[in-house]
């Protein structure tokens, strides 16, 4: 339970650390990939509460970040390969790219030719992937030899 609750905390954080950037972004340049993370309006039966402005938006964002880390984290462990940082990375960064292209289904989508809110997206993601991998070889994985 102790490490399960480690999870929750690094998707938290996170997940913090990737809406902020992203936000930072929009307010010091207009880029607007921000609100891609809050947007959900094209998820069938879920879609309708959609408010990238509200409280579903952020809660939406935050679920999938905690959830993400958690499901990602047990994957990895199955492999033994959760103590690697290249695995998640990989993971949250091209999963991303596929994320950002599933938003043309939106009613809010990008442009299509938006090349600076697609590469900014995906950097955000690469940067929540190396802040989960690194988190968690510092919270959660157990070293043989740790306590020496």
């Amino acid at each position: 339970m102790k490490r399960f609750m480690k999870l929750i905390i690094i998707g938290v954080l996170a997940g913090a650390v990737l809406a902020e950037s992203l936000r930072l972004l929009y307010l010091t340049t207009g880029i607007n990939s921000y609100n891609l993370l809050f947007n959900f309006d094209y998820v069938p039966f879920i879609g309708m509460y959609s408010d990238t402005a509200g409280w579903t938006g952020m809660a939406f964002h935050y679920i999938v970040c905690i959830g993400s880390v958690i499901v990602s984290y047990y994957l990895f462990k199955k492999y033994r390969i959760e103590k690697d940082m290249l695995p998640y990375v990989s993971l949250f960064f091209f999963g991303s790219l596929i994320l950002y292209f599933l938003t043309f289904f939106s009613a809010e989508q990008p442009a299509w030719n938006d090349w600076y809110a697609f590469g900014s997206f995906g950097l955000a993601h690469l940067v929540y992937g190396i802040i989960v991998a690194k988190l968690i070889q510092e919270w959660v994985v157990e070293y043989l030899f740790s306590d020496i």
